[in-house]
């Protein structure tokens, strides 16, 4: 799959105004047949255009340029992320969306958002079965076998998509990188 991520250019997706450090914007993700984008609104055109067709979406604040970075990953954003990828119908059974679905899920096991309930293998391979008890279902996510270095890639696109700043993070790759072998 290819990710058209563009840093944030400083400006509203919509009406181009400037944005302003600890300004509330809405960071949105859009899905078409081959890519993710992600663009960012301020908070009036959020709150007058309720007709953006986005994927996923959260809420986030811009960081003062001197602020220190902190590596800190919208929990929310991520689990959200994760129910529609599984949700949507014309693109879950995509290779590049099973394996988004793994990485994402080992980093919400590590959040405790969800709880490893059972591992196995079945006709399509090793899976893990993991229990959300915000939602309480039981979600089965296969092992896509991925190498480190695709774990890496994926880790690094998943934190473009969700960072403002687009700061290099290590939060996902740590743990997929533990759980890799699982």
């Amino acid at each position: 799959m290819d990710w058209n991520i563009v840093k944030t250019s400083g400006t509203c997706g919509r009406c181009e105004k400037s944005i302003r450090e600890e300004e509330i914007i809405y960071s949105c993700l859009f899905l078409d047949n081959t890519s993710f984008s992600r663009t960012d609104f301020c908070e009036d055109c959020w709150n007058n255009n309720a007709g953006i067709p986005f994927f996923s979406f959260w809420k986030t604040r811009i960081p003062k340029k001197d602020e220190s970075k902190k590596k800190v990953v919208d929990n929310a954003a991520i689990f959200n992320l994760f129910l529609r990828l599984g949700d949507n119908e014309k693109y879950r059974d995509e290779p590049w969306a099973k394996n988004m679905r793994y990485v994402l899920a080992l980093f919400l096991m590590r959040k405790k958002l969800l709880k490893l309930q059972n591992q196995g293998t079945d006709d399509m391979g090793d899976f893990m079965e993991f229990y959300s008890t915000e939602d309480d279902k039981l979600f089965k996510i296969h092992n896509p076998k991925l190498s480190e270095e695709e774990v890496t890639k994926l880790n690094d696109e998943i934190l473009k998509l969700f960072d403002p700043a687009h700061v290099s993070q290590s939060a996902l790759l740590e743990l997929a990188q533990d759980s890799a072998a699982t």
